[in-house]
C-alpha cells in the first residue's frame, strides 16, 4: 500500500465515521427508525465499536484503492469515484435487503439510504482525491 492510499484510507475512515454519525445518528435517525425494522439494531451501549470503526476504514480503503488504481486525483475525481462506488454498492445491498428481509417497510427508505450512502461516499472520495492531489499513483 503506497503512502497516498494509506493517508486516503485514514482520512476517509475518519470522515466516514463522522459523516455516519451526522447523517444517520442525527439527520436520519427518526426517519430510518420509523421506516425500517429497527428491532435488529443494537443499543448504543451494546454496539461493537471496533467493528463499526473497522467497517468505516474498509469502505475508505476500497475508495482509496480504486482512486489509486484509476490514478484519480483531486476532489472532483475522487468524489465521482466515491459516489459511484457508494451508489452501486448501496443499491446492491439495500435492494437485496428489501427483497429478502422485512428490514425496509417500502422502497422509499431504500432510496433514502442509497442517497445517504452515495453522498457520504462521494464526500469521502473527494477527501481521498484531495489527499492524492495531482500526483500520479506511481510516485508514492
Amino acid at each position: 500500500m503506497n503512502k497516498q492510499t494509506l493517508l486516503g484510507t485514514l482520512a476517509g475512515g475518519i470522515a466516514f465515521f463522522l459523516l455516519g454519525w451526522v447523517i444517520y445518528g442525527m439527520l436520519l435517525m427518526t426517519y430510518m427508525s420509523e421506516n425500517s425494522n429497527s428491532s435488529i439494531w443494537r443499543s448504543e451501549s451494546d454496539m461493537i465499536w471496533w467493528a463499526l470503526i473497522a467497517s468505516n476504514f474498509l469502505w475508505a480503503y476500497l475508495i482509496s484503492l480504486v482512486c489509486d488504481w484509476s490514478n484519480t486525483n483531486g476532489f472532483a475525481g475522487g468524489m465521482q469515484k466515491g459516489l459511484l462506488l457508494g451508489l452501486v454498492s448501496a443499491l446492491g445491498m439495500d435492494i437485496g435487503l428489501y427483497a429478502n428481509t422485512t428490514f425496509y417497510s417500502s422502497l422509499t427508505p431504500v432510496f433514502v439510504d442509497v442517497i445517504a450512502i452515495s453522498i457520504m461516499s462521494g464526500i469521502v472520495g473527494g477527501i481521498i482525491g484531495m489527499i492524492r492531489g495531482g500526483k500520479p499513483a506511481t510516485e508514492a
